[in-house]
């Protein structure tokens, strides 16, 4: 790399973390206007009351995902906060708080050190693009931690599962068995999760052959991991509520499949009123026409949006084009590969949690599903970066490899950044809207 590159990929890099400083001010900043709702004062007023003993044994009882982590590290900040002034709707929020940073920078740098420092930067954009992300990061509840959690297992797990296992170093085995009991001890779904991330090592080396399954290496250990994290699961999942009322959040009950589609629109999001459950339930087939007219290139936001989701299309055929050759590939596209390997099984997974979550009667909403937006943001990244490596194989204007810096690839790089500093204005309006409105109410 020459002394240009390195200083631009620096400066580039700089730029990433001040995106980050920015972001996170903006939630500290949502944080302090917004007043405590109920569930934020439920989780304080009792969970938080309890022994970190109680906890440890009995769960979060007065919650209804009664995973334990998230209270504890809530409890332990609340116990050094007084009960009153202005800063306690800020340190109320701390584990959020910080917990929607450290997801930041571990989608940044995790993709930066693989893949390159203009994905990573593309990663926020797209992470700051989600409401949800903001809306949550400045509540205490337990859903950014999950996103935290969940970002770190989907990076290692990405960076190792391409690796032969007896080339994983202690240190990595030991990072991926913790981060899979927290992922368990952190949400209900995260056992289930937990079985999709170790299961993508078997899948890589033996693909569906499950019977080779047991005679690989890597077997015994992953299924000691496995085994615990789905013990601790269960043990925690049984100390909850098993039934509950949703109220017209109920699927089952209300046969509401709306709620299917909005959850559906945190991993593949299209215009209002062309999504696909809406023309089940409508039988309204004009909204065919409406999508057809994406292409219309006056509609910029649908044909970026447009664009996004052909990525993720992409990115989820990668798996069935390039597996037979998935060993030989440069490190950047197999770390990719592998990315789009566990995002497919993870959507099996959310798949499994949303039947479980339907047949509890529990709340079928976006939260209870918030990591596909991580989910979506990878998945346009994998789609994105092998359809650009292939325009530039084809049209000869600059190497495949991403850490050579060619006058295109420094464009597209000026683009992402462009399109961060305008997301962040974007963010910052409406930022100030919510402000006004949570100061009138």
């Amino acid at each position: 790399m020459s002394k240009w590159n390195r200083i631009l990929r620096l400066l580039i890099i700089l730029f990433g973390a001040i995106v980050i400083g920015v972001i996170s001010c903006q939630i500290v900043s949502r944080a302090g206007h917004k007043l405590l709702w109920f569930d934020e004062g439920n989780e304080i007023l009792n969970s938080c009351s309890e022994s970190y003993s109680y906890m440890l044994i009995r769960g979060a009882s007065a919650q209804c995902s009664p995973a334990p982590l998230y209270y504890i590290l809530q409890k332990f900040v609340v116990s050094y906060v007084p009960l009153y002034g202005k800063n306690i709707l800020y340190l109320f929020r701390a584990v959020s708080i910080v917990s929607a940073c450290l997801s930041l920078a571990v989608l940044f740098f995790g993709l930066t050190k693989h893949v390159g420092v203009g994905w990573g930067l593309f990663a926020l954009f797209l992470l700051n693009n989600q409401g949800i992300f903001h809306q949550f990061g400045a509540e205490n509840r337990p859903y950014m931690l999950w996103i935290f959690v969940f970002s770190a297992t989907l990076i290692i797990v990405s960076s190792l599962v391409h690796i032969p296992w007896n080339q994983v170093t202690i240190a990595s085995k030991i990072n991926l068995a913790f981060l899979a009991l927290a992922l368990t001890l952190v949400a209900g779904g995260g056992m289930v999760q937990t079985v999709g991330f170790l299961a993508t090592f078997l899948v890589w080396e033996e693909s569906l052959n499950v019977r080779q399954w047991i005679k690989h290496p890597s077997f015994k250990p992953l299924f000691l991991v496995t085994a615990v994290s789905c013990a601790v699961g269960i043990y925690y999942a049984v100390q909850g509520c098993l039934h509950h009322d949703a109220l017209k959040w109920d699927l089952l009950r209300t046969k509401d499949w709306t709620l299917v589609g909005s959850v559906m629109s945190l991993l593949w999001s299209t215009p209002q009123g062309t999504g696909f459950v809406t023309l089940l339930t409508t039988g309204d087939w004009t909204l065919v026409r409406k999508f057809i007219s994406l292409s219309w290139p006056i509609q910029g936001g649908n044909l970026v949006t447009a664009l996004f989701s052909f990525f993720e299309l992409v990115a989820v055929a990668l798996p069935f084009c390039l597996w037979n050759n998935r060993k030989n590939l440069p490190e950047e596209k197999k770390f990719l590969l592998s990315v789009s390997v566990v995002s497919i099984i993870q959507i099996c997974s959310a798949v499994v949690i949303g039947v479980l979550v339907a047949t509890a009667h529990y709340y079928f909403i976006g939260r209870v599903f918030i990591y596909l937006i991580i989910l979506r943001a990878v998945l346009i990244i994998c789609g994105g970066y092998f359809c650009l490596s292939w325009m530039l194989e084809k049209w000869n204007r600059g190497s495949a490899n991403w850490s050579q810096q060619s006058p295109l690839q420094i464009s597209l790089i000026a683009v992402v950044v462009l399109g961060v500093s305008v997301s962040l204005y974007g963010s910052h309006k409406a930022l100030g809207n919510d402000i006004r409105s949570f100061q009138s109410t």
